[in-house]
């Protein structure tokens, strides 16, 4: 585990304007219960909505493309500069639009956000993994 990054010497600010949901087991999969094996169960369920004609993915890119879904992503970094090999911090949150013509959003103070721990490795945030009954 990352030792916890708890005073960041910068930090950059992102807007989604797409996201990808998962449609196989093996893109995205973490090991969360500790049996040795990757797991995806959130992609069984993409797919098991795919094959009732729910296109969850389109409705997604519309939302995020429309403005009706805003997610921000907040990127810490122990370093004042991007550097390999330094300690990171990722915070999703959710967002509102001010002028999203503009491209000027806010969080939304009633949903909480969600910060995951780790490293820039090779030029990518790289999170710990979570360990068995931590949730993700």
């Amino acid at each position: 585990m990352t030792p916890q990054l708890t005073n960041s010497a910068t930090s950059f600010r992102f807007v989604f304007d797409s996201t990808t949901l998962p449609s196989n087991q093996r893109r995205f999969a973490a090991d969360v219960n500790g049996d040795g094996r990757p797991d995806n169960g959130f992609a069984n369920i993409i797919n098991a909505l795919a094959s009732q004609s729910l296109a969850l993915q389109g409705g997604i890119d519309t939302e995020l493309r429309t403005a009706q879904l805003v997610v921000l992503l907040t990127l810490a970094l122990e370093r004042a500069t991007p550097a390999p090999d330094q300690r990171a911090a990722v915070t999703l949150l959710a967002g509102k639009p001010v002028k999203p013509a503009e491209n000027v959003y806010i969080i939304d103070p009633s949903m909480p956000g969600v910060t995951m721990q780790g490293r820039i490795v090779a030029g990518r945030f790289a999170s710990d993994e979570p360990g068995p009954g931590v949730p993700c």
